[in-house]
């Protein structure tokens, strides 16, 4: 099978992200192009275009799911049997470990931080409520200090109205 240069695919991937009237295996077809191919150079040029601080996070992701790739095909296997998957993909059995280790402390931190997260709610609601009874308690002693002042004036006007008389 011919190989198929890097400009023509550059081509082929604009001509598929630009196109609203054809889709994508309809191009592919019509380029003799697989189309599993076509929308693999659709994902390189995304990725290649990402901002770089995408890019760190997109590349993590998939290290961490090649790390847990190798920890599920890995965890039923004796010793031997890992040595040789490790010599096969070019690992070393203590990576293996400290993935393993990597995955079970950040599930336990996100455990603690749930479990610090529910108890500060839970303070925040108790601190809610008491203040929320210590403004109803003052909105009380102002209407009684406001109607106390209404009973003083109209006191006081009657009075001027009688000494006057």
């Amino acid at each position: 099978m011919p190989r198929i240069s890097q400009q023509a695919k550059d081509a082929l991937v604009k001509k598929a992200l630009g196109s609203k009237h054809q889709s994508v295996r309809e191009i592919a077809e019509l380029n003799n192009v697989g189309y599993s191919s076509l929308q693999k150079w659709i994902r390189k040029h995304q990725v290649r275009n990402l901002d770089p601080s995408k890019k760190m996070c997109l590349s993590l992701q998939l290290i961490r799911s090649k790390q847990l790739d190798h920890l599920l095909a890995t965890e039923n296997l004796d010793e031997v049997s890992v040595g040789a998957y490790c010599r096969r993909q070019g690992l070393y059995s203590f990576q293996l470990q400290q993935w393993k280790n990597e995955f079970m402390t950040k599930d336990t931190d996100s455990h603690s931080k749930k479990d610090e997260t529910a108890s500060e709610l839970k303070t925040l609601k108790q601190e809610n409520k008491r203040l929320k009874r210590e403004i109803k308690k003052k909105e009380m002693e102002l209407n009684e200090a406001t109607l106390m002042l209404k009973f003083k004036k109209k006191i006081d006007l009657l009075l001027k109205v009688k000494k006057v008389d």
